[in-house]
């Protein structure tokens, strides 16, 4: 299956790319861009996802990177508010609940 392209938060439209990290990124992340598991561009309302790592690690870094545009969306002083190992810990445990009940999350999309 492939992965979606857009999501919708709160109004607000997300593109998703999946692929090389643009080299724009440089002036944010300097020379980790090269090892970036992915990133979110909150001004363009993107998010990129490097393929050049398993998927269930894009799983996970899709998940992590939803979790800042979220922040963002709904809680615009998340900016300072949540630190990256805030973000990183309730990613993980949000792919976890994802993965261990997925009749859980079936039954919570069913209409």
């Amino acid at each position: 299956m492939k992965p979606p392209r857009k999501i919708k938060l709160g109004g607000h439209i997300w593109k998703l790319h999946f692929g090389e990290i643009p080299k724009k990124y440089e002036e944010y992340f300097g020379d980790q861009l090269e090892n970036l598991f992915g990133c979110t561009n909150r001004e363009n309302a993107e998010i990129w996802i490097s393929t050049k790592y398993s998927p269930e690690i894009q799983k996970q870094t899709l998940l992590h990177e939803v979790m800042h545009a979220i922040a963002y969306v709904f809680v615009p002083q998340s900016f300072t508010a949540f630190d990256e190992k805030e973000i990183e810990r309730l990613s993980s445990a949000f792919y976890a609940l994802v993965e261990q009940y997925k009749p859980l999350i079936k039954w919570l999309i069913e209409e």
